[in-house]
């Protein structure tokens, strides 16, 4: 242990006296690091997220969409085999409590107040309260009436009602939907992003009847939104759903379906799949730059082995042994790469925050410190070891030669 403390007092004071070079080499690594900080921070944040999406979605929710399962969008607008007969079908299902179809349009152009916002238009039943266990902030509901008589009301999301008129309650006021107008009835419940991370508060809810009949002239639905009797149903009811539905629309064996079940294990595992890439593709970057950063450090220790002959003779020739000569380089070497993780974690987590401020899905935890320490002691040792050895090999005699 002496021999130990006393190469690294004797490496911490050559690296004292270099300090240019030091810092060079820690920059080295640093680099690697603040790289190492922000994927961990990314791919954390990621999974925050999608999990608080999961929540929004419902955890024992479950959507059908029309369009084949690789289709992501909410319903292919192409696709015209989801009905009401489906519906009814499936609402006799065992495990199904809420079965509400819905006609949904993305991007459409909502006026009022002499401003326009894009937004989801979705034509709702009802039962959108309990089918998404969403309440209203102000106002009220769509009610059977509404439903009843194709009326011109609408329930905007919190995102379009801001969007629209700030501070303002917009209950009792007009929005236009392409020809027609509508009155606003209630204001959503804020929500938040989905699983996949599009803002769920971005939406006007009209009766599904109006949808249908005035706006969209269509006799299909785009999307069906279930809800299981439990959590521990889902799986089950997602499996009896794409077996009816693969009946009723006569889906042969090997063929692709003409429709998407969406649940909450599902969505999870598509959201952690991209994740997953991305997380690849960065961590990708992190090593090749802890790779360079090993190597400059390398090359560095490496010229200064021959720099430095005369020193590492006569502190041979002052008794210190070879172990100790490779101690000392190799304490030089770790040093530097933790000095280097200590400011890549840091430059890393300002990074991450100034991200996450930027509502990117960042979450900064302890991690990438725990990951620092051990990739920076790894570079440190691997760059160290061959100008170790070698200036463990000089000669005293020949090194003291004039």
């Amino acid at each position: 242990m002496k021999a130990i403390g006393l190469a690294a007092r004797v490496g911490i004071r050559g690296l004292a006296l270099r300090k240019g070079r030091a810092a060079l080499m820690m920059l080295g690594v640093a680099i690697g690091i603040v790289t190492l900080t922000v994927v961990v921070s990314v791919a954390k944040g990621a999974k925050v997220k999608v999990e608080a999406g999961i929540q929004n979605f419902g955890p024992d929710a479950l959507v059908v969409t029309a369009g084949s399962p690789q289709f992501r969008g909410p319903g292919d607008e192409r696709v015209t085999t989801l009905v009401e007969e489906d519906v009814a079908a499936v609402r006799g299902l065992p495990g199904v409590r809420v079965a509400m179809p819905m006609v949904v349009r993305v991007a459409q152009t909502v006026v009022a107040n002499g401003k326009d916002h894009q937004a989801a238009v979705v034509g709702a039943t009802p039962d959108y309260e309990e089918a998404w266990d969403w309440r209203v902030a102000s106002g009220e509901q769509l009610s059977e009436a509404h439903e009843a008589s194709a009326a011109r009301v609408a329930v905007l999301g919190a995102t379009v009602a801001k969007e629209l008129f700030g501070e303002n309650d917009p209950v009792g006021e007009a929005v236009r939907v392409g020809d027609q107008s509508f009155k606003v009835v209630g204001v959503l419940t804020r929500r938040g992003a989905s699983p996949m991370g599009m803002d769920m508060d971005n939406r006007v809810v009209v009766p599904l009847s109006t949808a249908m009949r005035r706006l969209f002239n269509v006799s299909w639905y785009s999307v069906l939104r279930l809800r299981a009797t439990s959590m521990a149903e889902g799986d089950a009811v997602a499996g009896r759903v794409t077996a009816l539905l693969r009946e009723r629309h006569a889906v042969g064996p090997g063929e692709t379906d003409d429709f998407a079940v969406r649940t909450p294990t599902s969505i999870r595992m598509m959201a952690s799949a991209m994740t997953k890439k991305l997380t690849m593709m960065l961590g990708l970057v992190s090593i090749i730059a802890l790779v360079a950063g090993a190597v400059v450090l390398a090359n560095i220790l490496l010229a200064a082995v021959s720099e430095r002959r005369a020193e590492i003779g006569l502190t041979r020739a002052l008794g210190a042994t070879r172990r100790q000569v490779v101690q000392q380089f190799l304490v030089e070497g770790v040093t530097v790469t933790l000095a280097g993780g200590a400011a890549g974690v840091l430059v890393g987590a300002l990074i991450a925050t100034m991200m996450g401020r930027m509502r990117m899905p960042v979450a900064v935890s302890w991690e990438p410190f725990a990951l620092a320490v051990v990739a920076s002691v790894v570079v440190g040792l691997a760059a160290a070891a061959v100008p170790a050895r070698r200036a463990a090999a000089i000669d005293p005699a020949t090194a003291l030669r004039p």
